[in-house]
């Protein structure tokens, strides 16, 4: 697989910049700034694995909020008796299994059924885990030993990164093909020999491993952690919204629309009250679907054909 990468390109130049000061950013800036910075990471970085299911294979996944509670339990359980990174990188394993083999019965479910059922996981782990915790372990909720807000900073810088490069090569890629054929008609894929079942599995389980890593790298933050934190649907909601502001399959547009709406979460979501923050990216989500069905990336697309009519 090829890929090509223009180094005039003012896009990529800006990428290259922008990753460079967010690596630099605790060095120089306060400790509320590197705080909004990592809200604002952790939504973009959903976003990008949220776009390798839902935006290249045209499946509506609403259950993110099931993975990164069990990415965050996973991280609390392992933890205690391994290091930061190590922990990491299992829970976002742990959430590729798990997606992977869910996935075999779960992905043959289609169009608005898919969308409920994928709501219903979030339900299901997290009552799964608060009945455990509640009948067995006999205590609701864990405390986590906490890490120094500049490594958990970092920790997502790079993840955010690896996972728009990972989405990026799969787009460009067979396998990305593959899922462009699902998301434009799955039968017509089946008929010309795409594996559409593994391929769907497959997608699922690195958008899990993805949202495994960033919900593991951000748990230590609070230091402590239970059901209804990790396993809330806001989060969901708010990559839902956010995926589908950006447009469904665009990276650029969905790295976009998390940096200005995780911004604004962060500023003005989580100060006094924060409903009428809630009640504006409701209207947003009804905006963006009756009126900018491609959200963002129709806009570049204009911008483009201009520039090149220009020239």
């Amino acid at each position: 697989m090829k890929v090509k990468i223009d180094l005039k390109n003012p896009l990529f130049l800006f990428a290259i910049v922008a990753a460079a000061v967010s690596l630099l950013l605790p060095a120089f800036a306060p400790r509320y700034i590197i705080q909004t910075f990592i809200t604002v990471a952790m939504y973009v970085a959903l976003v990008g694995a949220w776009n390798i299911l839902s935006g290249f294979t045209g499946y509506l996944f609403l259950g993110v909020s099931a993975f990164y509670g069990i990415g965050a339990y996973t991280y609390a359980v392992l933890s205690p008796g391994m290091p930061y990174y190590a922990a990491i990188l299992a829970a976002g394993a742990i959430c590729f299994v798990t997606a992977y083999l869910i996935g075999m019965p779960f992905l043959k479910i289609r169009g608005p059924y898919f969308a409920i059922a994928s709501y219903a996981l979030v339900l299901l782990f997290g009552n799964l885990i608060l009945y455990y915790e509640q009948v067995v372990s006999k205590t609701v909720g864990r405390w986590i030993s906490m890490e120094s807000l500049s490594t958990i900073y970092t920790s997502l810088v790079i993840i955010t990164l690896v996972t728009f490069i990972v989405a990026l090569l799969i787009k460009r890629s067979k396998f990305g093909y593959g899922l462009s054929c699902i998301k434009g008609n799955e039968d017509v894929a089946n008929v010309i020999g795409i594996n559409t079942f593994r391929y769907k599995c497959l997608a699922f389980g690195i958008c899990a491993f993805f949202i495994g890593l960033v919900s593991a790298a951000i748990t230590p933050r609070g230091g402590y952690i239970d059901t209804t934190i990790v396993f809330a649907p806001q989060i969901a909601f708010n990559t839902l919204v956010m995926g589908v502001f950006g447009g469904l399959g665009s990276l650029r547009g969905g790295m976009l629309s998390a940096f200005i709406i995780s911004l604004l979460l962060e500023l003005f979501g989580t100060k006094g009250d924060p409903y009428p923050f809630m009640v504006g990216m409701g209207i947003l989500l009804f905006i963006v679907i009756f009126f900018i069905p491609k959200g963002i990336e129709s806009i570049f697309g204009r911008v483009e054909k201009r520039l090149k009519k220009a020239k």
